[in-house]
């Protein structure tokens, strides 16, 4: 494809930036279908989309932890989203577990407030992409706080999806601020 891009008048010499786009967007694809495939295996569809539909901007947002090739990646993601939703059924049948999702949702946004964006060093940013990023990342996840809150205050409960994304993309987030991949040189730019 990228190949084809370049015969078509692209500039050669970004045909493998393009190789690398596609085949991170076909591979997110690919993730997105699996995703779906197995919310309707699951039976809740609707849990998977709305799983899907927060997680992917914060996951994209906050960064932290990733799997070192496209496949462990698609593993991990379809395995996460599958358990989060499963899990649901769980956290929602638990009267104690649905009264613990908004306390828990608050430290997962201070948490991500206090160290997102966490930077991958096979994706590095410019400074200047680092401080737009983390207040994108800080005013979303105060939003999504603020919508895990509301759904808890609401009732209902489609706040299980909600939460297992703040939770996991928390989970995520963390484990990659401790991991050796990630670029330190943002570290003391928090501090300031």
């Amino acid at each position: 494809m990228a190949n084809m891009l370049v015969r078509n008048g692209a500039d050669p010499e970004m045909e493998e930036v393009y190789a690398y786009g596609i085949e991170c967007t076909l591979s997110t694809l690919f993730i997105l279908v699996l995703l779906m495939i197995s919310g309707f295996i699951l039976r809740k569809p609707v849990h998977m989309l709305i799983f899907i539909a927060a997680w992917l901007p914060l996951r994209m947002l906050v960064g932290g932890a990733h799997a070192n090739t496209h496949w462990a990646c698609t593993l991990v993601s379809v395995g996460l989203g599958t358990v989060s939703v499963m899990f649901c059924a769980f956290l929602n049948r638990m009267y104690i577990a649905f009264l613990m999702m908004m306390p828990l949702s608050v430290v997962c946004c201070v948490i991500l407030f206090l160290i997102a964006p966490v930077i991958h060093k096979n994706h590095p940013i410019s400074m200047r992409r680092y401080r737009k990023t983390r207040v994108i990342a800080r005013i979303y996840t105060a939003a999504e706080c603020a919508v895990v809150i509301l759904i808890v205050l609401s009732g209902s409960r489609m706040i299980a999806p909600a939460f297992m994304v703040f939770f996991t993309t928390t989970v995520l987030a963390v484990i990659g601020w401790f991991s050796k991949n990630t670029d330190k040189t943002f570290m003391t730019v928090r501090k300031q």
